[in-house]
């Protein structure tokens, strides 16, 4: 078994070899007919043999479709929610993912660097918006104390 082969699931190579086996019993009947001068025979043999052609096409495709959407599925799968802040990480990567471009459109986008701003620790998500607060300075705190807004 080649590695093309091996890598369809079981129940598209029954599909397939199904198929296969229909399309070589349509093959002998059309050199059959071949040597036939009824041409209604020689078109419905041709027909047959299109629509099986069709079939297989589709499976394929099918199986295509169906590898792509494993992906999809494994990449999500290897995507954890971080419950303190929402943010979501790859296996293997520091760097926060923004939750908002990642669960409404399934973006996969790294957050900024959080940066210490008035209102305490802070990500900015440049392109959708987002505003996601870490943490709030205290008050009293040498952040917001030398910040003074009276003057």
């Amino acid at each position: 078994m080649d590695r093309w082969t091996r890598s369809f699931p079981k129940a598209i190579l029954t599909g397939t070899s199904l198929v296969n086996s229909a399309l070589s019993s349509v093959r002998a009947a059309k050199e059959l007919a071949k040597d036939s001068s009824d041409t209604v025979v020689k078109e419905r043999i041709a027909e047959v043999f299109d629509s099986f052609l069709n079939i297989k096409d589709r499976i394929l495709a099918l199986d295509e479709e169906n590898r792509a959407l494993k992906e999809q599925l494994a990449k999500r799968a290897a995507f954890k929610r971080n419950s303190e802040f929402g943010y979501y990480f790859a296996e293997g990567d520091p760097d926060p993912y923004c939750p908002k471009c990642y669960e409404g459109a399934g973006k996969e986008i790294h957050l900024p660097k959080a940066s210490d701003r008035a209102g305490g620790l802070m990500r900015v998500r440049r392109v959708c918006q987002h505003l996601f607060i870490e943490g709030k300075h205290q008050l009293g705190s040498p952040d917001t104390s030398s910040r003074n807004p009276w003057g």
